[in-house]
């Protein structure tokens, strides 16, 4: 790719620390608002829920955060700098971090219905170091909040494949940023 064929971007500085940690989680919120409209994003969710049955949320939670897992490469960010892809930059190229992850579980979420949220923490004791997008499903007169981690594939304290719901048993500091 030449210089003429780089995508758009923009530096937007971030403070560090928690206030760092809130300036994320508030721009992310805004790219996943800004992007549950894009035609490409609410077609590809479309698509990958088709096999569930009509209105069952949990089969269409599961199915994209399946997705996700499965056909998004994790790649860390560039050295020492915090970046932040947008939702069809990480579905076209097919990779990113945990905030892309997070970003784009949560704009397909968004753009078939679903409420989500993003939930960082810090795990084993740590400042916080992940992010992960959470799924609101309502049934009937309860609200459920249901992580959707795609990052990690196995269970490191058993190795057992993870699916929707699972939760980092070390997590530690947590914040929730509805979107």
């Amino acid at each position: 790719m030449g210089l003429a064929d780089a995508p758009p971007a923009s530096l937007v500085p971030i403070r560090s620390g928690d206030a760092g940690v809130t300036d994320t989680l508030k721009l992310m919120a805004q790219v996943a608002r800004q992007y549950k409209t894009n035609p490409l994003l609410r077609q590809t969710s479309a698509r990958i829920v088709q096999s569930c049955p009509g209105k069952d949320e949990l089969c269409e939670v599961s199915a994209l955060q399946a997705w996700v897992s499965s056909n998004i490469r994790y790649v860390s960010d560039v050295l020492d700098v915090e970046t932040v892809q947008t939702p069809d930059y990480t579905l076209q190229e097919r990779y990113g971090d945990c905030d892309d992850h997070s970003l784009l579980v949560a704009t397909l979420l968004m753009a078939i219905g679903i409420p989500a949220a993003y939930c960082a923490m810090g795990v084993g004791g740590g400042p916080f170091s992940h992010v992960l997008a959470v799924a609101i499903v309502r049934q009937h007169t309860q609200v459920r909040y249901i992580p959707c981690e795609t990052t990690v594939t196995r269970d490191p304290s058993n190795g057992q494949r993870i699916g929707v719901g699972w939760w980092p048993p070390d997590a530690t500091c947590v914040r929730f940023w509805h979107i």
